[in-house]
């Protein structure tokens, strides 16, 4: 990220307040803090600030994170490392009191590395270790959105390769294959700053359902290889609802709203349960397939 994606994301004031109060509250002067993914380093500072060592480790370039340590008058108990946090090295500069990971991407289909992850940098703390969150939670619900209908965009998407082979005289259907894959940014509904994805046409078919939660004072369980959704409303089961939850000792620190797109997707009854598969299509597509 860069600097002004990190000056957007922490415009959402009250997400990273509630991260400080955490902070202020569970870090105590001397403990060694782990940051992991730390970005611009604002938790890294906050951390420094509380009395702490912090080692914050970022894949991006840190040069913004170091200079905020520095102009907040905590350089001096930061140090910023940047690399793979799975090769990071980190025996030399731990074990840590707490760990800081934020590290997760608003979106379950591309949060089991995330997880995986934070569960592996346990072997790096401390026992009796403060992990923030603590608890990462997942829910679904089934939606009729037109909006989000698989089929409807790419029937526009064939009309406008079609519309391309006969303006150029040639075959492109490699075009239509590519971009039916790995679905770009704009294809996604636009979330606001509270984490609500807005979808002005949607309307709920089921109730929302816990679906799976990653809880790091337990051993790592596998993801579910499946959803399953009973509906208590007729219409066309287009889209799934997640919504991720980042919790600390059982309260809410923020949460994130996702989509996903059923295909093909199934009329319904009130009822009814669909089970889809969150596999491969899922995790590269963002597709769900009714099985």
């Amino acid at each position: 990220m860069n600097a002004h994606q990190h000056y957007a994301l922490l415009r959402r004031t009250p997400r990273a307040l509630a991260l400080r109060r955490i902070i202020q509250e569970v870090v105590k002067p001397g403990q060694m803090v782990l940051d992991a993914g730390c970005g611009s380093g604002l938790l890294s500072v906050w951390a420094a600030q509380a009395g702490a060592i912090v080692v914050g480790v970022d894949f991006a370039d840190l040069a913004l994170a170091r200079a905020l340590a520095t102009e907040n008058g905590v350089a001096d108990r930061t140090t910023f490392l940047q690399g793979d946090l799975n090769a990071i090295g980190l025996e030399e500069h731990g074990p840590f009191d707490v760990l800081l990971a934020m590290v997760y991407l608003n979106d379950p289909r591309r949060d089991h590395g995330a997880s995986a992850m934070v569960h592996d940098l346990g072997r790096h703390l401390r026992p009796g270790a403060v992990r923030v969150p603590d608890q990462v939670r997942y829910t679904a619900q089934a939606l009729d959105c037109r909006s989000q209908h698989f089929a409807s965009r790419m029937a526009d998407l064939d009309r406008g390769v079609k519309e391309l082979e006969v303006a150029f005289g040639m075959r492109m259907d490699s075009f239509r294959s590519a971009m039916g894959h790995r679905p770009p940014k704009e294809a996604f509904p636009v979330r606001d700053d509270a984490g609500v994805v807005l979808l002005p046409d949607a309307c709920a078919l089921s109730e929302v359902r816990p679906w799976h939660t990653v809880d790091y004072s337990l051993p790592a369980t596998p993801w579910p290889d499946h959803l399953a959704l009973t509906m208590n409303a007729p219409g066309s089961f287009t889209t799934v609802l997640w919504q991720q939850e980042l919790m600390f000792r059982d309260a809410l620190i923020f949460r994130n709203g996702s989509v996903g797109w059923v295909h093909p997707a199934p009329e319904v009854a009130a009822g009814d349960t669909v089970r889809s598969r969150t596999g491969t299509e899922w995790h590269i597509d963002n597709l769900l397939l009714p099985v």
